[in-house]
């Protein structure tokens, strides 16, 4: 694998870490929307890894993804359930 590859795959497993981390601190109230501009300044990241991490957590059920009513901010939290 290409090192420049390899690099961005990791900081999208790190994006992804963080995410998970900050929803099981409820760190993001269940259907609050999520803007990416913000986010991305508050964990350190730029926007392609986030944009990665998100699409993970949305397949797994713990985001939803709608339709942008602005640019940055097209994400919602799903409610977490303990399973």
């Amino acid at each position: 694998m290409p090192p420049e590859r390899k690099k961005s795959a990791s900081n999208v497993d790190k994006a992804y870490e963080k995410l998970m981390e900050l929803s099981i601190a409820y760190g993001f109230k269940s259907g609050e929307g999520i803007n990416e501009g913000k986010l991305t300044k508050r964990l350190g990241i730029s926007h392609t890894p986030l944009r990665e991490a998100l699409k993970r957590h949305t397949s797994r059920g713990f985001r939803d993804f709608i339709s942008p009513s602005t640019p940055l901010n097209n994400w919602l939290q799903r409610q977490l359930r303990p399973g």
